[in-house]
């Protein structure tokens, strides 16, 4: 059979090309970014829960891309610890050193408070940026000229942030950890007491309520005063 008799039917057009893709854009970090995103780890989570993949995750980028900011996670808690204590700012100064130096660590407390558990790198820590030295310096300032000598100026600025922050941080471990079992605890010892015979420990029972009573902030103005006044009678 002659084909050019029966001509073939002229070829359905395809679907244009597709235009190139744009190249994907690439995320922009910086320093600020990172911390932001690690304190709301904290915040939240507490400072066990900050790791390398986890920040990556929650800035949206790959792990790898984070080193190129912050060489370690120890290095990236530290940065963090930074940022807040820079919240804290300058230690008051209003010629009334008892009434300052109340306040400088009712501010820390809060300060502390609002971070998780970030309190607990102040523990076996030493002054590190620029603003730690900047406060040590103001503070054992006003202590020696309020005369008080030089080796108890410096144990008392760290007696006042060590009960500082182990009062942040056991509170932190107590509102997420331990309250549950603190009150069942102490359900349980005050009915084996009560139950039988002659309670040997009345005052402890009685006065077993009282660890409930109040908020944070009054159980730590109690230790806060009770260091000032021993240090400035």
């Amino acid at each position: 059979m002659d084909r050019r008799q029966f001509p073939l039917p002229p070829r359905t057009p395809g679907p244009p090309p597709r235009p190139p893709r744009p190249p994907r854009s690439r995320r922009v970090l910086d320093a600020e970014q990172i911390i932001d995103v690690t304190l709301r780890i904290i915040d939240v989570d507490g400072t066990d829960a900050v790791t390398m993949r986890r920040l990556a995750s929650d800035l949206g980028v790959t792990a790898s891309s984070l080193y190129q900011h912050v060489r370690s996670r120890e290095g990236l808690l530290a940065l963090a610890h930074g940022r807040v204590s820079d919240e804290l700012g300058p230690v008051p100064d209003t010629g009334d050193l008892r009434a300052d130096l109340h306040e400088h660590y009712l501010r820390m407390h809060r300060v502390l408070t609002a971070h998780g558990d970030i309190a607990r790198l102040d523990f076996a820590a030493v002054p590190s940026g620029m603003g730690d030295f900047e406060d040590l310096e103001v503070l054992l300032g006003r202590l020696l000229d309020a005369g008080i000598g030089s080796r108890r100026a410096m144990w008392a600025v760290d007696r006042l942030l060590l009960y500082t922050a182990a009062d942040v941080y056991e509170n932190w471990l107590f509102r997420t950890r331990t309250a549950p079992e603190m009150e069942a605890w102490t359900t349980r010892v005050r009915a084996h007491l009560e139950s039988g015979g002659e309670n040997p420990f009345p005052r402890v029972t009685s006065l077993m309520g009282t660890m409930a009573e109040g908020d944070v902030e009054e159980r730590y103005l109690l230790g806060l005063d009770l260091l000032l006044e021993g240090l400035l009678p």
